[in-house]
């Protein structure tokens, strides 16, 4: 009723705004109207041309806001084709349907100029088509052999480039090996002459033990030059030096923790008043406790069973009894000798 829109009968409301739906009058006969003069032909009625909804009173589509037009024009406009639109503005095409859409003629291909032939004597000009494909032609034959020139100066550089690195990686081997073999027999000479050594598990200055009394008890771990003996191969020279260090750590350490077996079995059994050395050794870790020990090992020469060496103790000790600590040093030769590959001393004496 308020949009004014025609519904099939059966329909119960109104799609657009939801109102019951009321049945239209007849129109009277077209002679009464005529005798008004009020009366509205059916071709007359307005529509939506795009909706297509009809209309009574109303000037634009309440639906789209399109400006309704008669039936009657509407048909017009549809058998007519729609006139051009001005420039400036803006048209919207409305899609004909497929039986009033008219078929364009299909544009007339230009006419191909024949190919003049050239007269005897003057170049054949290329055509614009030939001039499009022949420069990648072109360019390709160019790039060719400037790729090739490349190419091989690229082979010959690797080359001398792989000489040269080998050259130079051959060159650095062989002073490596040199370099190592200078430190290597700067080591060997070094160890032959000097035989300064530091035991194991031990610090750089190592204590020794001295008696108070007379003798000492160690022999120090810092070595000094040594005459080796050529009757000891000089590759054994360093691996017997270090027996002889063991030997004194030995020492140092039944010192330390008074362990008379351990001291004892430093010594040969042929070793001059061993019950003697016993019985001393004892006699001084009754009195004194060391606190620490250094020994310095000058070998004077090597043999295969026997060696000579001056050692020199220093010591740092307290008494039992308590006090201020004391410190001593003393300065033993000393000879080893091998038993069952093993070296023990043989004799001890005071230096002078």
């Amino acid at each position: 009723m308020k949009c004014h829109m025609e519904y099939e009968e059966g329909t119960p409301f109104c799609s657009n705004c939801g109102g019951d739906l009321i049945t239209k009058e007849e129109p009277k006969p077209v002679k009464e109207d005529k005798k008004k003069g009020g009366g509205v032909k059916p071709d007359e009625r307005l529509i939506c041309p795009k909706c297509h909804l009809l209309f009574e009173k109303l000037t634009s589509c309440i639906r789209c806001g399109t400006p309704l037009v008669t039936q009657s024009a509407l048909k017009e406009m549809k058998e007519s084709p729609p006139p051009p639109a001005p420039e400036g503005k803006k048209t919207e095409s409305k899609a004909a349907p497929p039986s009033e859409v008219k078929k364009e003629p299909s544009p007339v291909p230009p006419p191909r100029k024949t190919p003049v032939e050239p007269r005897r004597g003057e170049p054949k000009k290329p055509d614009a088509a030939d001039m499009t494909q022949e420069p990648s032609s072109i360019e390709a034959a160019e790039k060719g052999p400037e790729k090739e020139l490349p190419e091989d100066k690229r082979e010959k550089a690797l080359e001398l480039e792989k000489r040269k690195k080998g050259f130079f990686y051959s060159l650095h081997g062989i002073l490596s090996i040199i370099l190592l073999l200078m430190v290597a027999i700067y080591f060997l000479i070094t160890q032959l002459l000097t035989g300064e050594r530091v035991g194991p598990g031990t610090s750089s200055s190592k204590k020794t033990i001295e008696s108070p009394e007379k003798e000492s008890s160690t022999i120090s771990k810092e070595a000094s030059p040594t005459v080796p003996s050529s009757a000891l191969p000089v590759v054994l020279l360093p691996q017997e030096i270090q027996k002889l260090l063991d030997l004194l750590e030995n020492i140092r350490q039944a010192n330390l923790k008074k362990h008379i077996n351990l001291l004892m079995s430093c010594y040969a059994p042929d070793y001059k008043d061993l019950e003697e050395r016993r019985r001393t050794a004892l006699q001084s870790w009754s009195r004194y406790n060391y606190l620490d020990l250094d020994y310095v090992l000058k070998v004077e020469s090597v043999s295969i069973d026997s060696a000579k060496a001056r050692v020199e103790w220093r010591i740092r000790s307290i008494p039992v009894t308590g006090g201020q600590p004391e410190e001593g040093k003393s300065v033993l030769n000393v000879i080893f000798q091998k038993e069952k590959n093993e070296w023990k001393i043989i004799e001890v004496t005071p230096a002078k």
